[in-house]
């Protein structure tokens, strides 16, 4: 069977022919939206040409009150227009993917060893942000890139701040061992808040690494709401 349009996409494919069916058959335009928004994001932007054509067939199927939305989530930046380049190594989310492994193909229902399990391939990028800080494992050492893929300014800075950091939970995590070993066993507590507000699998996900042998702590999850792709769309449309 074909795989959901939100795995071809994360997995920086294009949808393009699936959301223009989409938009033909009327679909709920905030269902529209959010895989527009999700093309754009991991693609570093939509093909100027089809940027046009979904822009102009969604103000002609839905009426010229989601020009108003449109506008909206361009000035946020989740939907822009990539004008033609010979490759794609301007795409932040391909690079971030590969290194953080982030999709999973085969996932192990059985007996899971990842948090891509919660959503049978997908690991969120925030809990696998907080892993690899924390535990270090398969894809840290590509953190030490984050700053340059994300664009984020100050790039030797924020390199030497993580390593400092990693470098200090790695020898948290070395005494807590030897701590361990003596009998002397305490289980510590991570307070994860999200300001802005989380997804669901994000939840799904922390409560997964806080039940694993392998993660050092008891994860207790605060959040400001509880989002979803539709949920931002739809506020956005009001």
């Amino acid at each position: 069977s074909n795989p959901p349009p939100f795995f071809k996409l994360a997995k920086g494919e294009s949808c393009y022919e699936y959301i223009e069916d989409l938009i033909a058959s009327r679909h709920p335009l905030p269902s529209v939206l959010k895989l527009v928004c999700l093309q754009s994001l991991t693609s570093g932007g939509l093909k100027s040409a089809k940027f046009d054509s979904l822009r102009k067939d969604i103000i002609q199927t839905y009426g010229f009150e989601s020009m108003v939305v449109l506008n909206r989530l361009e000035s946020t930046g989740a939907i822009k227009r990539r004008e033609m380049t010979w490759t794609d190594s301007g795409n932040s989310w391909n690079a971030l993917r590969k290194s953080l492994r982030l999709i999973h193909d085969n996932v192990n229902v059985y007996e899971p060893n990842d948090i891509s399990y919660v959503s049978s391939g997908y690991a969120p990028l925030s809990v696998r942000l907080m892993q690899l800080l924390l535990t270090g494992g398969p894809g840290a050492d590509s953190l030490r890139g984050l700053a340059r893929v994300t664009e984020v300014k100050q790039d030797l800075y924020a390199c030497l701040s993580f390593e400092e950091a990693h470098q200090k939970r790695k020898s948290e995590a070395s005494d807590d061992h030897s701590s361990t070993i003596d009998g002397d066993e305490k289980e510590r507590t991570l307070l994860v808040y999200f300001v802005g507000g989380c997804t669901f699998m994000e939840i799904a996900a922390l409560r997964y690494l806080s039940q694993s042998s392998k993660f050092p702590y008891r994860i207790v999850i605060a959040t400001s709401a509880v989002v979803s792709g539709l949920s931002l769309i739809q506020s956005l449309c009001l």
